[in-house]
This record gives structure tokens, C-alpha cells and sequence, in this order.
């Protein structure tokens, strides 16, 4: 009975302010909450141990490597690889209702099979690339995450094909795509899917949204046969795709930070939108903007079919009358996309109405978040409109004083529409 509200509850009994079968659900409640917090904090626990164990391992060998011979090398290779899949057997045939057991078991496993293979490999001075090292060591971990039903297991395949994709996409741009990193999360998509669906496994599926979001925003550009122009509608288009994933019915009720996918995609949207604010920014592209080139329409394939996948979601919000004033940042790119080429020609137009949209969305997050007494939209809206007059100060020559005097007018607003907002809740909770 730790709980404040726990102890709260006798009183609120003999009040009759709620009845016993109430009382019982908060009870139940609570100590099904407490109960999950200290399997959370034994399956942290366990994974962390997992990656500290398999660590020593690897430094204790590595002081008297050289001291040891070939063989006496090979097997102390694989004794790791030995005790981490029989600690996953352990896990899956003994404690396979102990999710703490089954994620630091797989963790183990994995960087056993890593350090085996990169053993082996310096043993017999096998050579290769570190790209072609961890996409066989993924290959090799993605059974353990769906056999495991391990969630870790799943980050951690993530990141090692992030950071493949990564190597081979950026150090050999734009010769060669990490065409591997699709398949490999296609791989994955169906256990990602059973992870997002199991109220059990929140927060494991919180880290993969917030994973997934990062690694496709910076996996997208090696996918480009050269550093083309429409290469921006394409991040366009995956921002707004990403923003309305996260409007759907399955995110929506998340605040804008527990939603990745909300969040990133409206960072992504207005950090683009502020780019191309700038006179200069629509030259620039201007002088490398040709349609004459095949290899150059890549990036207008990426954004023709994101911009299906954004248009198929606004879709659906219709169909399911979900549709609000908080989808409209995600339509942002059906402006956009027109808006690209023409400023190839009319870049001074393009500038102003990008700084318009810029503008209308500012007053718009504004708008929303006094109406619902929402700070986090209140806030951000305010951010936008205070990001935009700073950026015009670095194309404007403006006197110091009158910059100054700006600036404080805006401080003076945040803590003005922050106060009446507040004062606001407090009014209608005492209604």
C-alpha cells in the first residue's frame, strides 16, 4: 500500500465515494502496475548483465590472445557461442513465461555469435568487409528474435542492419544501394507487427517505433543514384508519411512526444520548410535541377510512392471520420511537390510561400493548442513563428536594437500564452 491513492482508498470507501468493486479493480490495478514495473526493471537488469558478461568475455580473451595457440583459440571461439545457446534453450524450454530470462538470454546470444564469427575470421585471417561481417551476423540473429519472441533481440537486428546500410550506402554513395537493408526489415515487419499489437510489450514496441522512424529518415538517401533535387520532395513525402502514421487511431491518443512517428515527421517537415525559406536554398538547387538525365528520376519514383502511402492514409482517416485539423502538416507535400519545380523558375515566389505555409501552420498549432489547453501544440506552434522571425533575421539587415526588442516581445508571449493557458485548465477543472 505504497501508493498515496492506495491509502486513500478505506476513506474513500466509507464515504461512499466509490464502491467495494471498485476499490478492488484499483488494487488490482496498481499491483498489476507494480508487478510489471519490477519485471521491467529485472529484464533491463538482465540484458544490461548479458551485454557487460559478453564484454569481459571478450576483453579477458583479448589480454592473452596472443599467448594461446591456434586451436586453444578456436574452441575458447566458440565456448560463448556453447553457453549462450544453451542459456536460450534454458530461457525457452524452463523459463519461457519470464520475459526477463528469455531477453537477456537472446542478448547474450547474439553478441556470442558475433564475437564467435569475428574470432574465427581473425584466427584464420578469413578478411572481408565490416559491412559483409554484419550483414552475415544478422542473417544469423533474426531466427533467435522469432524463436526468442525477443524484443531487444529485434532492436538490436535493427540497429546491426542500420548500421550496415549505412556503410555500404555512405561510403560507396552513389554507386551502390543497401538494396539488403529492405529485405531485411521486411523480415522483420511481421514480429514488429505482433510487437506493436501486444499491450504487454508497450514499451519494447515504443523503442521500435521510435527506431524504425530514425533508421528509414537516414537510410532514405542512399537509395538516390546521386545527389538529385527531387531527393528533398522524397524526404517530403517520407515526413509526411511518417507524420500520418502517427495520426492514426493506433497513435493518435499518445501525446506528440510518445509518438515517434508524429514527432519526427513534423520535425522532419518544418526543418525542410525552413531550409527552403531561404532565397538561396531554391537557387542552389536551381542550378542542379534537369530533367534530361534518367538516373535523376529515382527520387521522384521515392516520392511518388511515399506520397501514395501519405494519400492512401488521409484516405482512410476520411473513410474512418477521423480525419482533423491536426492531419493537415501531413498534406503539407501535395503543396510541395508542385511547389518544387515551379521554384526552379520563380524562386523568389517559391520563397514567399514557403514562408506563408510556415506562417498559417504556426498560427494554426497556436490555435489548436489554446483552444484544447494543450501546451505541447501552444508551445510548438510558438517555436515555429519564433524560428521563422529569427531566420528572416539572417536574411534581413535589421538593427541590433530592434532584434533585441523582437526577441523579448517573443519571450514575453511564450510565458503569456503558457500562464493564460494554465489559468484556463485550472478554471475548467474547478467547473
Amino acid at each position: 500500500m505504497s501508493n498515496p491513492f492506495l491509502k486513500d482508498i478505506p476513506k474513500l470507501l466509507a464515504d461512499k465515494v466509490i464502491t467495494e468493486e471498485t476499490a478492488e479493480k484499483i488494487r488490482t490495478y496498481y499491483q498489476s502496475e507494480k508487478k510489471n514495473s519490477g519485471e521491467r526493471l529485472l529484464m533491463l537488469s538482465g540484458v544490461l548483465g548479458s551485454l557487460l558478461v559478453g564484454l569481459g568475455i571478450i576483453l579477458i580473451l583479448a589480454h592473452n590472445w596472443d599467448d594461446l595457440g591456434r586451436m586453444v583459440k578456436t574452441i575458447l571461439a566458440f565456448i560463448p557461442l556453447i553457453a549462450g545457446q544453451f542459456a536460450a534453450w534454458f530461457a525457452l524450454y524452463r523459463k519461457r513465461e519470464n520475459q526477463a530470462w528469455r531477453e537477456a538470454a537472446s542478448v547474450f546470444l547474439i553478441l556470442a555469435i558475433g564475437s564467435c564469427m569475428a574470432m574465427v575470421s581473425q584466427i584464420y585471417n578469413l578478411g572481408g568487409e565490416l559491412s559483409d561481417f554484419l550483414l552475415v551476423w544478422i542473417a544469423v540473429s533474426i531466427p533467435v528474435v522469432y524463436v526468442m519472441n525477443s524484443g531487444m533481440t529485434s532492436v538490436l537486428v535493427i540497429s546491426g542492419i542500420t548500421w550496415y546500410g549505412s556503410l555500404v550506402g555512405y561510403e560507396n554513395y552513389p554507386k551502390q544501394s543497401p538494396w539488403m537493408y529492405l529485405v531485411v526489415m521486411a523480415i522483420m515487419a511481421p514480429f514488429y507487427w505482433k510487437l506493436s499489437l501486444n499491450p504487454a510489450e508497450k514499451r519494447t514496441a515504443g523503442f521500435h517505433h521510435i527506431l524504425i522512424a530514425i533508421s528509414v529518415s537516414i537510410m532514405l538517401a542512399t537509395f538516390f543514384n546521386k545527389v538529385e533535387p527531387w531527393s528533398v520532395t522524397a524526404y517530403f513525402s517520407l515526413f509526411s508519411f511518417l507524420y500520418l502514421i502517427g495520426q492514426m487511431p493506433f497513435f493518435k491518443e499518445n501525446s506528440i512526444w510518445n509518438n515517434s512517428y508524429q514527432f519526427i515527421g513534423l520535425t522532419g517537415i518544418f526543418l525542410l520548410l525552413f531550409v527552403f525559406s531561404f532565397d538561396e536554398s531554391w537557387r542552389e538547387i536551381g542550378r542542379d535541377f534537369y530533367f534530361s538525365k534518367t538516373e535523376n528520376y529515382r527520387g521522384l519514383g521515392i516520392t511518388i510512392g511515399f506520397s501514395i502511402g501519405a494519400l492512401a492514409l488521409i484516405f482512410f482517416s476520411v473513410l474512418q471520420k477521423e480525419i482533423t485539423k491536426r492531419h493537415l502538416p501531413g498534406i503539407i507535400f501535395i503543396i510541395f511537390i508542385p511547389l518544387f519545380p515551379m521554384g526552379h523558375f520563380y524562386p523568389v515566389v517559391a520563397t514567399i510561400l514557403v514562408n506563408v505555409i510556415i506562417l498559417f501552420f504556426g498560427i494554426l498549432l497556436i490555435s489548436t493548442g489554446a483552444k484544447q489547453n494543450d501546451l505541447t501544440h501552444l508551445n510548438f506552434g510558438l517555436t515555429i513563428i519564433s524560428i521563422l522571425i529569427i531566420c528572416r533575421f539572417f536574411d534581413q539587415d535589421i538593427p541590433f536594437v530592434l532584434r533585441g526588442i523582437i526577441f523579448i516581445g517573443l519571450g514575453i508571449g511564450f510565458f503569456l500564452s503558457n500562464y493564460l493557458t494554465l489559468q484556463k485548465r485550472k478554471k475548467d477543472l474547478q467547473q
